[in-house]
C-alpha cells in the first residue's frame, strides 16, 4: 500500500495522503480477515484436501510468475522508451571510478593518482572531495581537455576535503581511505609548484547537524577533531567551520587559489524513480526544491562560505543554484529529457555538464585557439 502510494505521488506523500493510506490499509486488513482468512480457518467450509490444493496452486502460480519475470528480465516491453531510457541512465563513469576513486595509501605511493588533461604536463589544478566530486569529475575532465589544462583528482566516499578531521561512524577501510586521500592531497599541493588552484567538493549537508538538516541517520557523518569526540552530530557545524577554515588557510598559505563548489539542491527523492513513475502515470514530476527551500536547507554551509570569502581573498565559490534553479519555480531535476540526478543527491553526467563552464570560469580557464568544443547541454535560461 505505502510503496504503491509513493510511486503514485511521485515523491513524498503529504500528511493527508498518509492518513488516507493508513485508513485504507486498516480497511483492507479487515476485509482480508473477514473474507479470506476467516473462511479458511473454518474446516467445515474449506476441507483440508481442498485447502492444500488451493495453497499449492497459488504457490505454483507465484513461482511461475516470478520465474517468467526473471527470465524476461523484468519484461521491459511493458514500459515506454522514455521510461526505459531513464532506467538505463548511467551513474558514475565506471572507468573514472575504477581508476581514480577510493584509492588507498599503497595506490597513491605507486603513482595511481588520477591525472586529467594533457598527460605530459604536471597538474595545475586539483579536484578534491567525496562522492559528489566523483559526480562532477567527467565534466571537469572534459573541461580540462577543452581548455588544455592538466590536473589531478583525489576522492573518497564519505570523505569531506577537510584537514585534521576524523569520520567516526564509518568502517575502518573507508576511514583509512579518507585519511590517505587527505594526506595525498597535502603532499601533492605542497610538492607541485605548478598546481595553482584547488577545487573542493563535498555533500556538505552530511556534515551538518543531522537533526537540523533531516539527513538520514545512515547518511550523516559524525566528525571528530582535537576538541570534539565525534559522538554528536550537533557538533558537526563547529568541526566543519574550524576544519574548512584550517584547510583553506593551509592551501592559500602554500600559494594556492581555492574554489568551493556550493552545495547541490537535494530533491529528497530518488530522481530516476520519480521521473519514471511520472512518465508511467503521465504526470509532471514537479518535486524539486524551491530556491527558498534550498537556501533554508543549506543556510549553515552558505553562511560559512560567505564568511570564508571575506576572510580569504584567494577563495572563490561556485553557485550551483544559479544554474540548476534559475528561471524556474523549482530547482530542475531534468532538462531536455535528460535527468540531472541519478539518485536523491548525485548529479548525472548531463547534470554535471551544466556546471562545466562555470567551474572553468572559477578556475580561471580560457579556451585555447583552435580548441575542439565538448558538447554540453544548454544552461537554464539560455
Amino acid at each position: 500500500m505505502f510503496v504503491l502510494q509513493k510511486y503514485y505521488t511521485v515523491g513524498e506523500p503529504s500528511l493527508l495522503q498518509l492518513g488516507i493510506a493508513i485508513a485504507l490499509a486498516f480497511l483492507l486488513a479487515w476485509i482480508s480477515w473477514r473474507y479470506v482468512e476467516r473462511p479458511f480457518r473454518e474446516r467445515a467450509r474449506v476441507p483440508r484436501r481442498q485447502l492444500f490444493i488451493l495453497t499449492g496452486g497459488s504457490l505454483a502460480t507465484l513461482v511461475g510468475a516470478g520465474l517468467a519475470m526473471h527470465l524476461g528480465q523484468g519484461l521491459p516491453g511493458r514500459f515506454s522508451p522514455e521510461v526505459l531510457a531513464l532506467a538505463s541512465t548511467p551513474h558514475h563513469d565506471r572507468d573514472l571510478r575504477g581508476r581514480c576513486f577510493q584509492l588507498d595509501g599503497a595506490g597513491y605511493a605507486a603513482g595511481s593518482m588520477c591525472h586529467l588533461g594533457p598527460a605530459d604536463r604536471p597538474p595545475e589544478f586539483l579536484l578534491w572531495g567525496d562522492s559528489h566530486s566523483l559526480s562532477i569529475l567527467p565534466a571537469v575532465r572534459d573541461g580540462a581537455a577543452y581548455f588544455g589544462r592538466a590536473g589531478a583528482y583525489l576522492g573518497a566516499s564519505g570523505c569531506p576535503p577537510l584537514l585534521d578531521v576524523r569520520v567516526t561512524n564509518r568502517n575502518r577501510a573507508t576511514s583509512e581511505a579518507c585519511r590517505d586521500t587527505v594526506a595525498e592531497a597535502l603532499r601533492v599541493t605542497a610538492a607541485t609548484p605548478e598546481l595553482r588552484r584547488v577545487l573542493l567538493v563535498a555533500r556538505w549537508r552530511l556534515v551538518d547537524d543531522c537533526a537540523r538538516s533531516q539527513a538520514g541517520p545512515g547518511d550523516c557523518l559524525l566528525l571528530a577533531d582535537d576538541t570534539h569526540d565525534g559522538r554528536r552530530s550537533r557538533d558537526n557545524p563547529a568541526v566543519v567551520a574550524l576544519a574548512l577554515r584550517r584547510t583553506v588557510g593551509a592551501l592559500t598559505a602554500l600559494g594556492k587559489d581555492v574554489v568551493l563548489l556550493e552545495p547541490l539542491p537535494e530533491p529528497g527523492v530518488d530522481v530516476l524513480r520519480a521521473l519514471a513513475s511520472a512518465a508511467v502515470l503521465g504526470r509532471d514530476a514537479d518535486i524539486g526544491p524551491t530556491l527558498a527551500q534550498y537556501l533554508a536547507a543549506q543556510h549553515t554551509t552558505l553562511a560559512l562560505f560567505a564568511e570564508l570569502r571575506r576572510e580569504f581573498p584567494r577563495l572563490r565559490t561556485v553557485s550551483v543554484a544559479d544554474i540548476l534553479c534559475a528561471g524556474a519555480s523549482r530547482c530542475r531535476l531534468a532538462q531536455n529529457g535528460k535527468p540531472l540526478y541519478f539518485d536523491d543527491n548525485h548529479l548525472t553526467q548531463a547534470g554535471a555538464a551544466l556546471l562545466r563552464d562555470t567551474i572553468a570560469e572559477a578556475l580561471g580557464w580560457r579556451a585555447p585557439t583552435g580548441a575542439v568544443d565538448v558538447p554540453v547541454l544548454p544552461r537554464p535560461g539560455r
